[in-house]
């Protein structure tokens, strides 16, 4: 039979937030301003992240750092032992992109239209690309190229290291996820 081993609520709604699980903690960012490392075994709060706006993505969790952006305009690194800040990326507006890391690069979208690429040890900008509209759906990172869709429709393919595009799309239609690559092929998520 199925039953529930616990649960912990927040202040806030999750809204488009999904829960990340590392080491000891689920990591989940609330749109009550929080993100919440909460215990697996006992599902206790074991600590919390206060800022002073929403938390709107689902947390990238790599060697023990939570990103995770607000509508505050940054994107944030948390440390998931202790809940304590690393660093924080002021952008243009809102960062609602799930971010994605890879070779010690956290990318994201802002809704200020930009794709960034942010060193994941000092919070140091590495590059940005201009798309001139707001990236909502996350972006996705495959060997050394990254996926981005903006609310225009248009899917972009950059290089990991410089940021140079490689090729876009325009599909006319808002990019609601982040784009998935499978066997050769890149599937994207649309609001029509």
């Amino acid at each position: 039979t199925e039953r529930v081993l616990w649960e912990s609520k927040t202040k806030g709604d999750l809204g488009l937030s999904s829960p990340a699980v590392v080491k000891i903690f689920v990591v989940v960012a609330s749109g009550d301003e929080n993100l919440y490392g909460v215990n697996i075994t006992p599902g206790e709060e074991e600590w919390r992240f206060e800022t002073d706006f929403s938390l709107h993505t689902t947390p990238a969790v790599v060697d023990g750092i939570a990103y995770v952006g607000s509508s505050q305009n940054r994107l944030y690194a948390i440390e998931t032992d202790s809940g304590e800040l690393e660093w924080t990326f002021k952008t243009g507006d809102d960062v609602r992109s799930a971010p994605a890391v890879s070779d010690r690069t956290v990318f994201f979208g802002s809704d200020d239209g930009a794709v960034y690429a942010v060193n994941t040890a000092d919070g140091t900008e590495q590059w940005s690309y201009p798309t001139n509209r707001g990236i909502t759906g996350g972006v996705t990172v495959v060997g050394d190229t990254i996926y981005a869709g903006n609310d225009a429709g248009t899917i972009f393919a950059l290089d990991t290291e410089s940021g140079r595009p490689r090729w876009r799309q325009n599909l006319r239609s808002v990019v609601t996820a982040a784009p998935v690559v499978s066997d050769s092929r890149l599937c994207v998520d649309t609001d029509d």
